[in-house]
């Protein structure tokens, strides 16, 4: 990390604090929805942590929830199936598939069809 990390950290951080100092963020949803808003228009999601918002509040979780590998017990991938069935669908879609992966519109082929003609 160079010197230009630790400055943007530093004021990104004092942003913050800043933010959550105005008060804005404690109270009615319609007070930090505006600040929402603003920052979600530069690319940014900034919640409070409040028993409206549909984020939890990560400090009150136990810490074993972020480590180790977990499975999906209720979860049945079926991967063989969805391999199976991707295969099947592949012929009939693979043109539109084609003409995404070289960053063209599929929609665009259908224009250049021959009038009249269809897939």
């Amino acid at each position: 990390m160079d010197w230009q990390w630790h400055v943007k950290s530093a004021a990104a951080r004092a942003a913050l604090r800043l933010l959550k100092s105005t008060g804005w963020y404690d109270g009615y949803f319609n007070h930090w929805r505006m600040f929402f808003d603003y920052a979600e228009r530069r690319g940014l999601h900034i919640f409070p942590v409040h028993h409206y918002t549909p984020i939890p509040d990560t400090q009150r979780l136990a810490a074993r929830l972020w480590s180790g590998k977990r499975t999906l017990p209720a979860v049945d991938i079926r991967e063989a199936a969805g391999l199976a069935f991707l295969k099947k669908l592949l012929p009939k879609y693979r043109s539109e598939c084609e003409a995404l992966r070289h960053g063209q519109s599929p929609d665009r082929q259908e224009q250049q069809r021959p009038h009249g003609h269809t897939a």
